[in-house]
């Protein structure tokens, strides 16, 4: 995960999580983890079942882009869609926030 401002951003996991990397084979088994869907770039989210995980076709991650091929809808208590980019004078890392007042679409400096 990486940070943008005070804000956490997706990013690809690259370590393992629990478990022994390197088993012996001789312990005792254990249950593993069922991925259905499992595609290079997509996200996983649980599917409610025990053991059981599924890639999203909607939702990758590649090394330079977070693709979201479905609706998107922001939500919270302020409901603000933050976008970094660059202003007019060619200032980097200038944070927008997304709003729609009085029926127009807004990019507004924060």
């Amino acid at each position: 995960m990486s940070v943008l401002g005070s804000r956490r951003i997706l990013g690809p996991i690259n370590v393992e999580m629990g478990g022994d990397p390197n088993p012996s084979g001789s312990s005792g088994g254990g249950s593993g983890v069922t991925i259905n869907n499992n595609v290079d770039g997509y996200l996983v989210k649980a599917t409610g079942v025990a053991n059981t995980l599924t890639g999203l076709s909607a939702l990758t991650y590649a090394s330079d882009a977070l693709k979201v091929q479905a609706d998107l809808q922001v939500s919270g208590s302020t409901n603000n869609l933050i976008i970094q980019g660059s202003d007019g004078s060619g200032n980097e890392n200038v944070l927008y926030r997304i709003e729609v007042s009085g029926g127009i679409f807004k990019a507004v400096p924060i």
